[in-house]
């Protein structure tokens, strides 16, 4: 897929993550967070010097997206292409959603996969974009550099090496560190404001490696928010038992550590379940487990003033996208959810009027094998994120 896909000539946010995907290798984003400068430039602001909001949050597909079956070719020479590799798995061209060329508005140069209307909506509304072919790596590639292995990721395959890679945002290594958890570090003394209570960054998903940083780690909420630490909250002699053993100082420095994490995690969470549980949105999200994490996203996003943060982060994430088999049948659940779900998340953005202050995108272990295995699709290497 070679042409540009936008659909405004002006310049924007949108536009500009759209041509980000000349640069979207991993190496190339990791040079960008690597450079002192902007260590140097965030060090020389002082605390609460930055007074305006901002968000990232970072929706993961966790089992490797097959984003051929997402963004399809239309116009007939390559649909043909398409529907010849791809066989039985290839999706009926009269069925797709048109992304047309804005320079030439006749042309519908993509199709959507028809499962995700909201989505749709999203990219004739100038609300998104989309990434071609976007993978992990370490240098420029020729075919006969990955014939002969050489300077390829490390785990090119793997789903666990390779969801590493994404949130390390370091292809050839394992890092102790993601790459949003380094950024924060460096931002984290000019981006608070002396107020803040909880992490910059939250998770609806668990722990993570995106997230985690040297001095600024993340807080760990579920979809429902602190409620989820289930028993603790609820039952008064489980929460009396692990209160205790919180206020315990061990001999072993690990196991001192370790309990410092829990009491802090315990904490934190419970400040932002007191912040967002008087918050009301008038947007109504899908009863679905991607649903409800944005929808705690929003929440967290809506109390940031009570949170005292200038800055947040957030990790959400779906299971289920590894199709070696069925991948028509999972598709046909997951995308309608997801759609759904960032439909819902931009509205409330607009609601909360910091629509323009927040950027979602999405990331996946890698893409899959064009060519059908007879039910799913194999692992691949690049795909469509938006």
């Amino acid at each position: 897929m070679k042409k540009s896909i936008n659909s405004s000539s002006s310049i924007s946010r949108r536009n500009f993550l759209g041509s980000c995907g000349k640069m979207t290798t991993i190496s190339v984003l990791s040079s960008f967070l690597q450079l002192k400068l902007a260590n140097s430039l965030m060090a020389a602001l002082p605390t609460g010097s930055i007074t305006d909001y901002k968000a990232l949050v970072c929706v993961f597909l966790h089992g490797g997206n097959d984003s051929f079956n997402m963004l399809t070719p239309y116009l007939q020479p390559e649909y043909d292409l398409y529907q010849s590799v791809r066989s039985n798995l290839a999706l009926d061209r009269e069925s797709l959603l048109a992304i047309y060329d804005t320079e030439n508005a006749d042309r519908r140069w993509y199709g959507l996969n028809p499962l995700m209307p909201e989505v749709h909506s999203l990219y004739d509304s100038h609300h998104l974009a989309f990434i071609s072919n976007v993978g992990t790596l370490v240098q420029p590639t020729t075919a006969n550099d990955y014939v002969n292995d050489v300077g390829l990721p490390q785990g090119l395959f793997s789903h666990l090496e390779q969801q590493l890679a994404w949130q390390s945002s370091i292809p050839d290594s394992i890092s102790q560190t993601g790459w949003i958890g380094r950024m924060s570090d460096i931002m984290n003394d000019s981006s608070t404001t002396g107020t803040e209570t909880v992490s910059m960054n939250i998770s609806t998903a668990g722990a993570n490696l995106l997230q985690a940083g040297v001095q600024v780690g993340s807080v760990n909420v579920g979809s429902a928010g602190a409620n989820t630490l289930g028993d603790y909250n609820n039952t008064p002699s489980v929460k009396q038992a692990i209160d205790k053993s919180l206020a315990q100082n061990y001999k072993n420095v690990i196991r001192n550590h370790y309990n410092h994490i829990r009491k802090e995690t315990i904490e934190q969470a419970n400040l932002i379940d007191d912040a967002t549980s008087g918050i009301s949105l008038a947007t109504v999200f899908p009863n679905t487990s991607i649903g409800q994490q944005l929808k705690q996203a929003a929440l967290s996003i809506a109390a940031r003033d009570q949170l005292g943060v200038k800055r947040q982060t957030f990790f959400v994430s779906m299971p289920g996208y590894d199709s070696h088999a069925a991948l028509l049948v999972s598709h046909s659940k997951l995308l309608p959810e997801l759609s759904a779900a960032l439909q819902a998340f931009d509205n409330a953005m607009l609601e909360l009027g910091v629509h323009d202050n927040v950027t979602t995108y999405t990331a996946s272990d890698f893409g899959r094998s064009l060519t059908s295995n007879g039910d799913g699709t194999d692992h691949g290497w690049g795909g469509i994120k938006w």
